[in-house]
């Protein structure tokens, strides 16, 4: 009986001394969540300038906490096929409605592939994570307690914002590039952000209400399959 008492004492002090681990864990996984720093409390707003030397374009940047954000949209072309033979291969940029006058306005509009690839030397796509930080510290937004939607925003974004819209392939006669379906220019802003080169996500900003939206376009070892376009922002870490 006295070994039973005694086993029983021991396997609950053993019990008791795994649930205090447990709570310090749990506690100190929950102390550095809430200390964690933002990326938008680090370094002070700094304006510049990048050339991408592929083209000679110039692009407003801006230093936004811990990286560099391009203020305006990608337009660098991207020229290939959407289609070899029946099967879609996409690698190719498009201006809204055809005209190059929307690409000199509102940028280029790319499939998820070669978005991807897009970005000039040194600069890469931005996470949904990123863009989320983003619009959370410089989204400008003024409620209105009285309008169920919300006023949109006191002032443009600090990282103003292009409603370059979206686009998609027409699947009625979906061989040809000038079935590529537009719309929400001037409504939405719409930017692709990646979790890695395989999971493709859109970014989505309503330009009147202060609405954003992180979706998943798809995740798939064959991410040409997206048959989606959207603008682009490229991002680069401050040094």
């Amino acid at each position: 009986m006295f070994r039973l008492i005694k086993t029983l004492i021991k396997g609950y002090l053993y019990l008791w001394i795994l649930a205090g681990i447990l709570v310090v864990i749990v506690f100190s996984l929950r102390a550095c969540e809430i200390s964690e720093p933002t990326n938008y409390s680090v370094l002070p707003v700094k304006d510049s300038t990048l050339t991408d030397s592929r083209d000679g374009k110039d692009y407003r940047i801006r230093r936004l906490g811990k990286l560099w954000w391009m203020i305006d949209n990608l337009n660098y072309k991207i020229e290939g096929n959407l289609y070899y033979k029946d099967a879609y291969v996409g690698l190719r940029s498009y201006c809204y409605n055809n005209k190059s006058k929307n690409c000199e306005k509102y940028g280029q509009l790319y499939d998820f592939p070669t978005a991807v690839k897009a970005c000039p030397d040194g600069w890469r796509l931005p996470t949904e994570r990123e863009w989320m930080q983003l619009d959370d510290a410089y989204s400008n937004c003024k409620w209105d307690p009285a309008s169920p939607t919300a006023n949109y925003r006191d002032s443009i974004p600090l990282y103003e914002p292009i409603a370059g819209g979206e686009a998609s392939i027409s699947y009625q006669e979906y061989r040809s590039t000038k079935d590529i379906f537009s719309h929400s220019l001037g409504e939405r802003a719409v930017y692709w952000c990646a979790k890695d080169v395989y999971r493709a996500i859109a970014f989505s900003i309503d330009m009147k209400r202060c609405i954003v939206d992180a979706y998943k376009v798809g995740e798939t070892d064959k991410m040409l399959t997206q048959q989606k376009f959207y603008s682009c922002r490229c991002v680069k870490e401050v040094k």
